[in-house]
């Protein structure tokens, strides 16, 4: 894709604001996407496609018209800078720009690290499927997927922002299915993802991913009813952070709370959670799946402590919304491509490291359930409200891992579990997801070290 030029955008920009508007920005992109999987043994499919396209907003009168188009000519380029314009009531004097900056080289590598041809992807898929299958005759069903995108984006604004990126994203995933004799059926899932390319995949191996899903699908088969009432529940490293993205992490986007839709509005310096809480989002760590250089209007990435010690501290923003309520601009706007236009969006939303050895916590707790891996859920940011069902579970009894139990679901208000989280472990993990938000999705990575809710109703299958 050619890039846009300093003189293109300013011109769009003359084009854009001469009815008055106050802020345009460009957006363009080339994205390479390639997958490959396979299911019941077979290579089913393998693809690789090439998008782009440029996408365009203008601010007038505190709302934002938004284009795009996926001509890239000089002349199409102008013509939705024309669209935008008359999109808006003319009046006032005409919002020229400076001149923007010239184009700095892009931020990423020329050429990502260890990337294989397709072939390549194909052997990794095949070997996670050979393992899952020589792993236990349980396993009926293995669906492996290899996935890889390239993006290439050039973010330009009439405030004098140019900025060239490469963002760079690889995940091998493995699902498998487990068969009992009676019939009955169990799943285990197993991802590897990152954006440093592929070394997040060779870090742990095909073998080590299907065993681990294997692993997990053999063990749920053999699990008995989950037992219902408050108890305490202990969240496992890692996938557990899944809860605090969605109970919790959601309710702090500032579109949702600064327009005081979320339980957590207006709460700035309270305590909404426990002492040992300290929440952060960080699109900045190195190589996590959620992590990028530049958010998606190109403001640069860095840390933002929501909750510190448990006292609500802050809240994400865009370029938008930290404008419209005067705050400062955590760089969390983003977009699925250039056909749509940047939201609030979370990144590494993680609970930071404790003090307690994670064995602490299980031997602290006499009688409880220790959630290993949390499922799909919901929340309403409103109240706080959610529920989450639970993968894998086991029960403690007597301060140790007991049987494995199925049909577990955590219900509660986000507020209540935040404040409810009584020990916090040293062992940190990060879990690459994929987070919804009006009609978009988005990379996220959720994190957690190994915490205990001292108390949390637990709906089971089970008297």
């Amino acid at each position: 894709m050619r890039a846009l030029s300093a003189d293109l955008a300013d011109r769009a920009f003359r084009t854009a604001l001469r009815s008055g508007g106050e802020f345009a920005e460009l957006f363009g992109e080339h994205r390479i996407n390639r997958a490959v999987s396979a299911e019941d043994g077979v290579i089913e499919r393998a693809t690789a496609g090439v998008d782009c396209g440029i996408g365009m907003r203008v601010l007038h009168g505190g709302t934002f018209h938004y284009g795009f188009t996926e001509d890239l000519s000089d002349e199409a380029v102008l013509a939705l800078a024309a669209r935008l314009a008359g999109q808006y009531r003319a009046g006032g004097p005409a919002g020229v720009p400076s001149r923007v900056r010239a184009a700095t080289a892009p931020t990423g590598p020329a050429e990502p690290p260890g990337w294989p041809d397709m072939a390549g992807m194909a052997d990794a898929v095949e070997a996670c499927d050979g393992h899952a299958r020589r792993f236990d005759h349980r396993i009926t069903q293995v669906t492996p997927l290899c996935t890889d995108t390239v993006q290439d984006v050039t973010i330009v604004n009439s405030d004098g922002q140019f900025v060239v990126d490469r963002r760079v994203r690889v995940r091998l995933r493995v699902k498998v299915v487990a068969t009992g004799p009676d019939g009955s059926k169990a799943t285990g899932i197993e991802t590897a993802a990152g954006s440093s390319g592929y070394d997040v995949i060779a870090e742990r191996g095909p073998a080590w991913l299907a065993e681990s899903a294997c692993q997990q699908a053999i063990t749920m088969l053999d699990a008995r009813p989950t037992p219902a009432g408050e108890m305490p529940v202990i969240l496992h490293a890692g996938s557990g952070g899944v809860l605090a993205h969605e109970a919790c992490g959601h309710g702090l986007e500032g579109d949702i709370a600064l327009n005081l839709r979320s339980v957590y509005a207006d709460r700035r310096g309270e305590q909404v959670a426990s002492e040992h809480v300290t929440l952060i989002d960080d699109p900045s760590i190195d190589g996590l799946w959620g992590s990028y250089r530049f958010d998606d209007e190109g403001t640069a990435a860095t840390p933002s402590v929501l909750i510190d010690g448990g006292t609500l501290t802050g809240y994400l923003t865009d370029r938008r919304i930290a404008r419209m309520h005067g705050q400062p601009n955590s760089g969390n706007g983003r977009r699925v491509s250039y056909r749509y236009h940047p939201i609030i969006r979370m990144s590494n939303t993680y609970i930071a490291a404790g003090r307690h050895a994670p064995q602490d916590l299980i031997a602290a707790t006499g009688h409880g359930l220790y959630a290993k891996r949390l499922g799909g859920g919901s929340v309403d940011p409103t109240t706080g409200e959610f529920n989450f069902t639970v993968r894998e579970a086991y029960l403690i009894r007597d301060g140790a891992v007991d049987a494995p139990v199925y049909g577990a679901t955590l219900t509660g208000d986000s507020v209540g579990a935040l404040r409810s989280i009584d020990m916090v472990a040293d062992d940190l993990e990060f879990v690459a997801a994929s987070c919804g938000k009006d009609g978009q999705r988005a990379w996220v990575t959720v994190g957690q070290p190994t915490v205990r809710v001292s108390s949390l109703l637990v709906a089971g299958s089970a008297r």
